[in-house]
């Protein structure tokens, strides 16, 4: 594909044919037919870009322009007066397909986010984002990465954006507790369940009381925690992957007391919940705690049996840090048992995963 074969096109094309290659070339990731109810292309040229292979057919009714074309007619597309109504016209696509799937939400929710936020649109793109972070929540019960690339953006944001969006508000949190500012990071979620509290959303309020408990264990209040999670408990009573992961953080609360009998009770509850839901993620974490309470008491070898099971679901789960963090326990336990062969074998592969 030379430059001159794409000039020497672009010389024969019409004024709707030049705009629908400008406007597809804006299209980082598949896109499907029914885009061009979005874009104004009419079907007659859409059949002719798919005839002539400009555009090829990816499968499961994807489409997408060969990476040469796009950059090829991107250079136009900066130019245009429209580029900023194309932009919007393809967030709002990405926006709606985000809407609609339920196994490939999260990347249409984050082009959407990269179209609305290239044009300025700041408003437009915190409300994409907001709901994408509720979709990640309620397919996950509080998981461990949901936007990786966003810190920076999401720490600058203007508050009087992050204030109506509540669900950005717990993310911005969660960035601040990353780079370990706990304090700031407890006002974001105290803030945030407010506004959940103010929307009778009872799912985000419960979310975030659990990370404001989480910041008070942080903080070392343990006692503050575990009445904080207590209160999650009862507003999650119909909700067990909530449950689950509530009760292991009181867990880990009442092994820093010294309370293990109490411990033991709360990861047996975790672990008997996990498994009547088919919660794996949840069972993961549960064995792991019970892990946790063994080496606390030091039986090594139950903690062992424990910290291996959870580190082959973690891994089968595709949950490689916490995959690694399992077999970094378990190889320590056996190094308290003198089984230095096991233990380097786990160790190493604890660093290999991480």
């Amino acid at each position: 594909l030379s430059q001159k074969l794409l000039q020497d096109v672009e010389k024969d094309l019409d004024k709707s044919e030049r705009e629908a290659f400008q406007h597809l070339s804006l299209f980082r990731t598949p896109f499907k037919r029914t885009v061009i109810d979005y874009l104004n292309i009419s079907g007659e040229v859409w059949n002719s870009l798919v005839q002539y292979r400009w555009i090829k057919s990816e499968g499961c009714g994807n489409f997408r322009m060969h990476s040469l074309i796009a950059e090829f007619w991107r250079s136009f597309a900066s130019e245009s007066e429209d580029i900023s109504q194309w932009h919007e016209k393809t967030a709002k696509y990405y926006w709606d397909q985000g809407q609609k799937s339920s196994l490939e939400f999260r990347s249409c929710y984050l082009e959407s986010h990269y179209h609305y936020k290239e044009i300025n649109k700041i408003e437009e793109a915190s409300q994409v984002l907001n709901e994408l972070i509720n979709r990640i929540h309620n397919k996950e019960r509080l998981p461990s990465e949901r936007l990786p690339g966003l810190r920076v953006w999401l720490l600058k944001l203007d508050e009087a954006i992050i204030q109506n969006n509540p669900w950005l508000l717990l993310e911005k949190g969660r960035k601040l507790e990353k780079i370990n500012n706990a304090k700031e990071a407890k006002n974001c979620f105290e803030n945030a369940h407010q506004i959940f509290n103010n929307q009778q959303d009872n799912f985000g309020s419960s979310v975030a009381l659990y990370y404001i408990g989480k910041m008070r264990y942080l903080m070392r209040d343990y006692q503050g925690t575990l009445e904080t999670l207590e209160w999650v408990l009862e507003k999650v009573e119909n909700d067990n992957l909530m449950q689950v992961r509530t009760l292991g953080k009181m867990v880990k609360c009442y092994l820093q007391l010294g309370q293990e009998i109490e411990a033991a009770n709360y990861a047996d509850r975790a672990e008997k919940l996990a498994r009547e839901s088919e919660d794996y993620l949840g069972l993961a974490l549960a064995l792991y705690n019970q892990g946790s309470i063994k080496r606390h008491q030091s039986y090594f070898q139950q903690a062992e049996k424990f910290y291996s099971e959870s580190a082959k679901l973690f891994e089968k789960l595709g949950d490689i840090y916490r995959a690694s963090k399992s077999l970094a326990r378990l190889g320590k336990c056996q190094q308290f048992q003198a089984k230095y062969k096991d233990a380097e074998d786990n160790l190493k592969s604890a660093i290999k995963l991480k």
